[in-house]
């Protein structure tokens, strides 16, 4: 076993990591030798001017490399942002990338094997980060932001949301996350709405039928893609009026709470935490998506629908209605709009249902700070002048370079704000958008950094059914949710986690059940009875209070 994780990790890493605090700062091996002062003058002072270092030092970094960057560089190195992070630092970091996919698992072994890099850049996830944290692997990031004039405090100081959402409950920090911030004009804090529900506009108009703003009125619109030939092709029975996958979690949001299992179907009604199978309303909930399906206006194979066969019954001129992200509304439309004539699309509102107003089912927009991150070896010998790297990117100038590359390169400014160029745009030798960011910024992932908003606007607001998305979404409540940000003792992460994955199975698979109609609803109480007894009431307990703690952050 020890040979097998052994090969595994030589091969996964491509060269063996040597000790973070056995190295000189030409990268070798120095067992014992002491600490140099490799710091310069700023480091010292508590500034954080540039360069970081008066004596270039070498590092070492496990990165984990999306399938874009793999595309065009065989490195993080090779990547414009980070080519002129290790000019204005001093400090070069030398990379191993993990195969695409095995990530989290290259992790675990490095971390188990002892020779933890200086640093690692993503491939953590909430549970290995705890972990981390506990064994004392990782540090603190606050105790040495506190040293300087630190740009990633500044970000957090200036937004009280993003702030809550990125410090412990003890003020600690252990990861530099991705964070996405845009101020809207009302002074609130998020990001933009990026997925929610979307109609065939054309349908609508085929059958002289107004946007529907509620269930009821989404299901006599979808009645009607049923029964009337709403695409207009003489076939009658082709039509598919509301196509799924796997869940219906985002229609809760219409009865006035949240059936997520990401959020352990947890919501949260005016300060206080609980389950979706205990609201008054779930019931109501679970016998309107029956009704749907046996109707015929929920397709019958949502179960088991994957991302192809949604994409096909979207551009086939099969599907009337659906839930879906910002991003792929274009490909949606580029694919259909040669093939079908008249092909139109556009978002709609989340409906107001019995709860009497509309609740967002997604909260994409509410979500600023991103768990994980990238951390710091506590064995490093270079602890300060990591973290102040790392602290850079998230400066106004870093926040440029890693989202823009280079300017008039990969960029140009216009009107006081960046503006990707062609070699982006339209990349001469046929990159897509994405492959040509990749050869110059972070932007394309969840990486250490912060999202630009005018990043997000270039790239992803092609068409105007796009930009009209976030418009129509975004105006929906956005009070159900429970803080993923919220953090768990140890005792108590260890009750929920076993509580949470047997409740979570249960009903997930009894709601399913009940839909298609193997389960009666009548026999809806029973199962909640049952739930009862698995624990939900001491769930509702560990969450309310991490809830609390989060709230008093």
């Amino acid at each position: 076993m020890k040979k097998t994780l052994a090969v595994f990790l030589a091969v996964a890493i491509s060269v063996p990591f040597l000790s973070a605090c056995t190295q000189k700062e030409d990268g070798k091996a120095a067992e014992g030798t002491p600490s140099a002062q490799t710091s310069s003058q700023s480091a010292a002072d508590g500034g954080n001017s540039l360069p970081i270092v008066n004596k270039p030092i070498t590092i070492k970094a496990l990165g984990a490399a999306k399938a874009d960057t793999v595309s065009v560089a065989k490195t993080f190195s090779e990547v414009a942002c980070f080519k002129e992070l290790e000019k204005l630092t001093g400090i070069k970091i030398e990379w191993q990338h993990p195969p695409v996919g095995q990530e989290e698992q290259v992790v675990n072994l490095a971390v188990a094997s002892g020779d933890m890099p200086d640093f690692i850049w993503g491939g953590i996830n909430t549970d290995l980060l705890s972990k981390l944290a506990n064994n004392g692997s990782i540090v603190n990031l606050k105790d040495y932001l506190d040293k300087f004039d630190s740009n990633f405090m500044k970000v957090l100081n200036k937004y009280d949301q993003a702030k809550k959402q990125a410090l412990n409950d003890d003020g600690s920090i252990y990861a530099f996350p991705m964070m996405r911030i845009k101020e809207f004009e009302d002074g609130s804090q998020g990001w933009f709405s990026i997925y929610g529900p979307m109609i065939r506009k054309d349908w609508l108009d085929n059958l002289g039928l107004k946007e529907p703003e509620t269930i009821d009125e989404l299901h006599t619109v979808l009645k009607a893609f049923k029964e009337k030939d709403a695409n207009k092709n003489g076939d009658p029975n082709d039509e598919i009026p509301f196509i799924a996958q796997k869940n219906l979690d985002f229609l809760s949001s219409a009865w006035g709470f949240f059936d997520s299992s990401a959020d352990g179907y947890s919501y949260v009604d005016n300060g206080k935490v609980n389950l979706s199978f205990l609201s008054p309303a779930c019931r109501d909930y679970v016998a309107t998506m029956h009704q749907w399906y046996e109707e015929g206006l929920l397709d019958k194979d949502y179960l088991t629908t994957d991302n192809k066969a949604f994409e096909a019954m979207i551009t086939s001129d099969k599907a009337g209605f659906y839930y879906t992200y910002n991003a792929f509304i274009v490909n949606f439309y580029n694919t259909a709009k040669d093939k079908i004539p008249g092909f139109a699309i556009k978002a709609l509102p989340w409906s107001t249902g019995p709860a009497g107003k509309s609740y967002s089912g997604s909260r994409d927009d509410i979500a600023m700070v991103f768990s994980g991150g990238t951390v710091v070896s506590s064995k490093s010998r270079y602890i300060d002048e990591i973290v102040r790297m790392l602290d850079y990117v998230y400066s106004d100038e870093g926040t440029r370079l890693f989202n823009y590359g280079i300017e008039n390169e990969s960029y140009v400014m216009e009107n006081g704000k960046p503006k990707y160029t062609d070699i982006v745009m339209k990349n001469p030798d046929g990159l897509t958008i994405n492959q040509a960011l990749c050869k110059y910024s972070m932007a394309v992932g969840n990486f250490s950094m912060t999202k630009d908003p005018d990043y997000f606007e270039q790239i992803t607001f092609v068409i105007p059914p796009q930009r009209e998305s976030h418009e129509i979404w975004s105006q929906a409540d956005k009070s159900l949710f429970y803080p993923q940000r919220a953090s768990f003792t140890t005792e108590e992460t260890n009750k929920m986690t076993k509580l949470q994955n047997d409740i979570n199975t249960y009903w997930n698979e009894i709601f399913s059940k009940m839909v298609v109609g193997v389960e009666p609803v009548e026999n809806f109480d029973k199962h909640v009875e049952a739930l009862k007894k698995m624990g939900a009431d001491e769930l509702i307990q560990i969450r309310q209070a991490a809830y609390d703690r989060y709230m008093n952050r």
